[in-house]
């Protein structure tokens, strides 16, 4: 128990990319073995690409053709998107993390409606992240007669930082299980998207020519 790393490490100042550090290695373990691939450093969300594409051309505005650049982007190992995922530093200030909660909220309403719900109707919901230094929380999303979306609090995540707060990690691990078990084992998930996982690792004659 000792030798436990990272407790007491934890600074006020530590950066953006140091408190994503230490919760992409939780995911690291959790998702192992799934098929779901972690896709971080400020990658483009293809989604909300099409989304600014579309809007460009009805509303005749000049959004970035690039897409929103995003902390971590869940996908399948084609690529398709599952969900976006958004980290902030603990001294960030409330105007940033309100701007955070909104980005994260508007890249995920892209996912499912440009990516997720056109492959199948069943796939109305996806779940995310949102972290703010070592607190924050998972919540579901739910996209509804075509354009609405519903957002719901699932639960608060918290990574400890001392030895003391270590049985308050006990919720956030079986919210982060929760969440596993959602994106890969769920009846719609498994039967849409994880079998595009399946064909692509099969290997095929030009693969041994």
């Amino acid at each position: 128990f000792n030798r436990v790393r990272n407790f007491n490490r934890h600074q006020e100042s530590d950066s953006e990319a140091t408190c994503y550090r230490r919760f992409a290695a939780l995911l690291e373990v959790l998702l192992d073995g799934t098929g779901i691939t972690m896709i971080d450093g400020e990658k483009a969300c293809k989604a909300t690409k099409m989304n600014n594409t579309i809007n460009n051309v009805y509303f005749e505005i000049d959004l970035s053709r690039y897409g929103r650049k995003i902390d971590l982007i869940l996908c399948t190992l084609d690529r398709t998107e599952i969900c976006s995922n958004e980290f902030k530093k603990d001294t960030s200030d409330d105007s940033v993390i309100l701007d955070q909660q909104s980005k994260n909220l508007r890249t995920n309403a892209s996912i499912l409606r440009h990516v997720l719900y056109p492959l199948n109707h069943e796939l109305d919901t996806t779940m995310a992240i949102d972290l703010i230094g070592t607190n924050g929380y998972l919540y579901a999303l739910q996209l509804v007669n075509d354009d609405f979306y519903i957002a719901k609090p699932v639960s608060q995540l918290l990574y400890p930082k001392t030895r003391e707060s270590l049985w308050l990690f006990l919720d956030t691990l079986k919210a982060l299980f929760f969440f596993k078990v959602r994106c890969c084992t769920s009846k719609e998930y498994r039967s849409h998207l994880l079998h595009r996982i399946f064909y692509v690792q099969q290997p095929t004659e030009q693969t041994w020519s």
